[in-house]
C-alpha cells in the first residue's frame, strides 16, 4: 500500500472500521513507512486529548437568561413597529390635511389650471414631502438601531 492510500484510509484505521485485509495492508505499510507512522501517531494523540476534553455545559440560568433576552428582544421590536406605526400615521394624516386644503382653495375656475401653478404648489410643499421621506427613513434606521442593541445585549449576556 502506498502513502497516499493510507492518508485516505487512516481515519477509518483508526476507527477499526477497514476490512481486515486492508487494515492489515495499512498496518504492514505503518511498519515499513516512518511518515505515515508519525501522521498516525500525532492523529492518535490529538483524539486523545479530544477524548480526554471535559465536555461543556451552559449555566444553570441560560435557558431563563436567554428567554428574558427574547422576551426583550419582542418589547423592543413592538415599540418599535407601535412607533413607526405612529409615523408613518402622523405622515398619512399630515399629507391628508394637505391635500384636503389644496383641493379645497381650487376655485371652480382653477380646476383647469396651469401646468405653472401645479409645479409652484410641488416647490411650495417641497419640504412636507421631503419631512415623509425622512420620517420613512427614520423608521428604517430606528429598526437597524433596535436590532443593533439587540445584538449587543445578547452578545454580553452570553459573556456572561
Amino acid at each position: 500500500m502506498r502513502c497516499e492510500e493510507v492518508k485516505k484510509k487512516r481515519l477509518e484505521f483508526l476507527d477499526n472500521l477497514l476490512a481486515e485485509a486492508v487494515r492489515a495492508a495499512v498496518d504492514e505499510h505503518l511498519l515499513s513507512c516512518a511518515h505515515c507512522r508519525q501522521e498516525v501517531s500525532e492523529l492518535r494523540a490529538s483524539w486523545k486529548v479530544l477524548d480526554d476534553f471535559p465536555g461543556l455545559s451552559p449555566s444553570g440560568d441560560f435557558v431563563e437568561r436567554t428567554m428574558a433576552s427574547f422576551r426583550e428582544m419582542r418589547k423592543k421590536e413592538r415599540k418599535a413597529l407601535a412607533l413607526r406605526r405612529g409615523v408613518i400615521a402622523a405622515a398619512a394624516g399630515v399629507l391628508l390635511v394637505l391635500s384636503v386644503v389644496f383641493f379645497n382653495s381650487l376655485g371652480e375656475g382653477d380646476l383647469q389650471h396651469s401646468p405653472a401653478l401645479a409645479d409652484e404648489e410641488v416647490i411650495e410643499n417641497l419640504d412636507l414631502v421631503e419631512d415623509l421621506e425622512f420620517l420613512e427613513e427614520f423608521a428604517d434606521d430606528l429598526d437597524m438601531v433596535m436590532e443593533y442593541e439587540f445584538y449587543v445585549a445578547l452578545s454580553d449576556e452570553e459573556a456572561l
